[in-house]
Parts: C-alpha cells; sequence; structure tokens
C-alpha cells in the first residue's frame, strides 16, 4: 500500500509537468512504456549475449574475432548503446572480450581493430524499424571504403533486446 502510494504520487509529480491538453497523450504512452531494473537489462545482455555467441559459433567464428558496434544517440547525448558497451564488457569478460571489439563510432577508431576480424554485430536496445541500424551499418562502410577495408571479410547481423519484427523489412 505505502509503494502504491508513492507510486500514485510520483505519476502525479509528472503529470504536473505537461499541460492538462497534453495529459492523455502521456498516459497513453505511459501504458505503453516498459521499464526496466538494471537487474533485469543486465539479465537480457546476458540472454543476449549468450545468443550472439551461439550464432557465432554456428558460422564457425570465434567470440574473439567479431566487432560488437552499438548504435550512438543521433543527439549526442546518453543513450541505450552507451549502457550496451557497458553491460556487453562486463557480461562478456569471460569470453575474452576486450575494449576494442565494442565500438560506437567509426570516426575514432583506428582501422587496425578490423584487422582479422571476420563478424560484425550491431548492437541495440531497442531496434524500431531498423532504419537507425541500416544508417549505422551504412556509415561503417563508407568508413570501410575511405579505409580500404573490404566489408565482404565480415558476417554482418544486428541483434537486440527488443526488435521489432517491421524491422526486418528494412535490414534484410
Amino acid at each position: 500500500p505505502r509503494v502504491r502510494r508513492q507510486r500514485q504520487m510520483c505519476i502525479r509529480d509528472r503529470l504536473q509537468i505537461f499541460p492538462y491538453e497534453d495529459i492523455n497523450i502521456f498516459l497513453n504512452l505511459l501504458g505503453h512504456y516498459t521499464y526496466l531494473t538494471r537487474r533485469e537489462y543486465s539479465h537480457r545482455i546476458s540472454i543476449l549475449s549468450e545468443e550472439i555467441s551461439k550464432k557465432l559459433q554456428d558460422m564457425n567464428v570465434a567470440f574473439n574475432d567479431a566487432v560488437f558496434i552499438t548504435i550512438p544517440s543521433p543527439q549526442g547525448i546518453k543513450s541505450g548503446g552507451d549502457e550496451i558497451r557497458s553491460y556487453l564488457n562486463t557480461i562478456n569478460i569471460c569470453r575474452g572480450i576486450n575494449n576494442n571489439q565494442i565500438i560506437c563510432s567509426e570516426e575514432l577508431i583506428s582501422p587496425k581493430i578490423f584487422e582479422n576480424k571476420r563478424a560484425l554485430i550491431f548492437v541495440d536496445d531497442l531496434i524500431g524499424s531498423g532504419k537507425t541500424i541500416l544508417a549505422s551499418i551504412n556509415s561503417f562502410l563508407t568508413y570501410f571504403k575511405k579505409n580500404s577495408i573490404d566489408p565482404s571479410q565480415f558476417q554482418l547481423f544486428f541483434a537486440g533486446i527488443y526488435v521489432n519484427p517491421v524491422s526486418y523489412t528494412h535490414l534484410t
């Protein structure tokens, strides 16, 4: 009862920041929002890592022969990709992952990171339409062209905590 009262107060406080005519819009959006605790988020990243590891094994690619590319925020602010980089590193220490295998932007990295790599895995927490992942893939393909890296050496795939089935139409 006490926790429920606190949540109700928190929601009431949140509603105060919206103009009266926008409250119903906010409540409708809130009804579709899924909140993950840090523990649940970590658990889902762990499951995702296990699935990625299985996929790499199926392709006869060692875990350390992959580069994980997380998606930066287009606005330059904290994003799900920041969280994923942190969790991927922590969860996969036992697999021998290193910081050079988890990147987000081609602008700050050396082409040497891609030497002897066989897979590129684009990872995001939420893949909605797939357009953001596709933009990131295209950005890396441009980077490869500028740096004379043959993209055919890589198996490319994408993964997310939540992947909207609609995204497959843009990414396949």
